[in-house]
């Protein structure tokens, strides 16, 4: 869920979110099957916490602070009179979902449950957005199931002995989580492989 807020000042004495990249919210402490049930139990086990941050209907996971990623986007020139820049938009990227089901609400409740929990989250109320999108990814993110590492590892092994390092498995899922990891991942394929045609 993206979500646009009003214009912010950069030096605002209280803007809309802390510095930083964002947050992640931390898997449930006994795990996600018995934080849902929890969740839907008014005097159900669990934690309150774990009750708030387990809502089956939101599954709220982390939140990015988009402005603070790229603040570049969203600056105009700076401010002649006071030398400050100022921000068009203070964006903010919610993700939800995972083991959760969220898919049943509609967008507008979404948004409604999003802007009372990052109010909690971020300690002050926050103002309704002037925008918001939310993007349906379904089954966008792979669960691995146990044994994925050790079939990575025999893969990995059969290319070695067939292509004698000649070929390379490399990708999300293989050896890291994030683009990073992948480019990481990519370009060392490619030094390897280098090394081998040059043998």
């Amino acid at each position: 869920m993206n979500l646009v807020f009003p214009e912010t000042s950069l030096t605002s004495s209280s803007p809309l979110h802390p510095p930083g990249f964002g947050y992640l919210i931390p898997r449930p402490e006994r795990g996600y099957d018995h934080a849902i049930p929890s969740a839907l139990a008014a005097e159900g086990p669990g934690t309150e916490q774990e009750r708030q941050d387990a809502d089956p209907e939101l599954g709220l996971l982390g939140v990015v602070f988009d402005t603070a990623s790229l603040p570049e986007q969203d600056s105009d020139s700076d401010d002649a009179t006071t030398g400050t820049a100022r921000v068009r938009f203070t964006k903010l990227t919610a993700m939800l979902g995972g083991p959760y089901a969220s898919a049943s609400a509609s967008d507008a409740r979404l948004v409604e449950m999003v802007l009372r929990r990052l109010s909690v989250h971020l300690g002050r109320p926050l103002p309704q957005p002037v925008h918001y999108v939310v993007h349906r990814n379904e089954e966008s993110i792979p669960t691995y199931i146990v044994g994925h590492t050790a079939r990575i590892g025999q893969l990995r092994r059969a290319l070695r002995e067939r292509w004698g390092g000649r070929m390379k498995v490399v990708g999300a899922g293989v050896g890291g989580v994030s683009v990073a990891d992948c480019v990481k991942a990519g370009r060392q394929a490619a030094f390897e492989v280098g090394a081998q045609i040059r043998k």
